[in-house]
């Protein structure tokens, strides 16, 4: 109870830091670097003050974090919701969705737990990084376990295995004419994870941040290298495409009220590119040759993403010509 009543009265002073909903202003952060050594920079300043034991950076994240202090809590894949009932454990009553008064499991479609966007098997399971609100998201939990540590990828909806929405998994065959509104499913296929489209920034600008913040860790090993590295260049397309909105701006600065830092991805969009692709002309290329490679079907074909994948960042993105044009037309028929 003593921790409920700690959320409840500080929740005042966290919404104070939000901005307005309509607010979506960008500053620049660490002019002039690129690189490591803009990443080690962002480190040093951004590497959270202090984080939370993981029981309670789950209940700080279903009750303040995810909605602000709304009593709600909404599951970033499917958009499935529960209400938080008052004086309610948080963590106990969003995996109790399912009214089944059972704590045991939260692994079905009506149970909402807590999803790294970073995998724990990958080098977040201990604290600091298994805590850290910046790459946590409620999930619906069967949808979590689906994705699993598969990495994040991008591919036509009419291959998947499995989408969701709400409580419900459908295939392509049963959404049937529906599938024209896939955009507001997450999808899965062998291998592959791929967030509904309203979210995709704000999972890439996640897996930006703790591969900053956690560089040690985030290269440990060979599988951790290669599952940042493989899906590095679709991150940066959902980051252009999906810039950080108002809301996503005060989910950053609820979490930097417990933990004394933003996700600096959220308030500098030029910082993907200045930090993982030597700036414009390297992200420029990383995107041409994502929109090459994967084709962009699933969202409506080409000149949709020629509209979509802009300049969040400030990078005007040119339109994909010759054996890249030709080989993205190839790939959305």
């Amino acid at each position: 109870m003593l921790r409920r009543l700690i959320l409840g009265s500080v929740f005042a002073a966290a919404l104070a830091l939000a901005p307005s909903a309509d607010a979506q202003t960008y500053r620049t952060l660490v002019s002039g670097r690129t690189g490591l050594e803009l990443r080690d920079s962002l480190r040093l300043r951004f590497t959270p003050a202090s984080v939370f034991t993981y029981d309670r950076a789950r209940d700080t994240l279903f009750s303040v974090v995810d909605d602000g202090d709304r009593r709600i809590v909404s599951d970033v894949y499917a958009g499935r919701i529960i209400d938080i009932p008052i004086g309610a454990d948080p963590t106990i009553a969003a995996c109790n969705g399912d009214r089944d008064n059972s704590t045991s499991s939260c692994s079905n479609s009506r149970t909402i737990n807590a999803e790294h966007a970073w995998p724990q098997s990958f080098g977040a399971s201990q604290v600091p990084q298994r805590s850290d609100l910046h790459h946590l998201f409620p999930a619906r939990g069967d949808v979590n376990s689906a994705r699993n540590n598969n990495p994040y990828g991008q591919f036509p909806y009419t291959s998947a295995s499995s989408l969701y929405l709400d409580t419900l998994t459908f295939t392509p065959a049963s959404l049937g004419a529906r599938i024209a509104d896939s955009l507001a499913y997450s999808a899965f296929r062998s291998g592959v994870f791929m967030p509904r489209a309203i979210v995709r920034g704000d999972i890439a600008r996640s897996i930006f941040y703790f591969r900053t913040i956690y560089a040690d860790t985030a290269t440990a090993r060979p599988e951790r290298v290669a599952f940042f590295e493989g899906m590095k260049a679709t991150l940066l397309a959902w980051h252009r495409a999906d810039p950080p909105s108002a809301a996503e701006q005060a989910r950053s600065q609820r979490v930097a009220f417990y933990q004394g830092r933003d996700n600096p991805f959220v308030l500098d969009t030029s910082l993907v590119a200045r930090a993982f692709f030597d700036g414009s002309g390297g992200a420029q290329t990383a995107v041409l040759a994502w929109v090459a490679r994967e084709g962009i079907a699933s969202e409506g074909g080409l000149a949709t993403a020629r509209v979509r994948v802009a300049t969040s960042d400030g990078l005007p993105l040119a339109a994909p010509t010759g054996a890249a044009l030709a080989l993205a037309t190839d790939r959305s028929t």
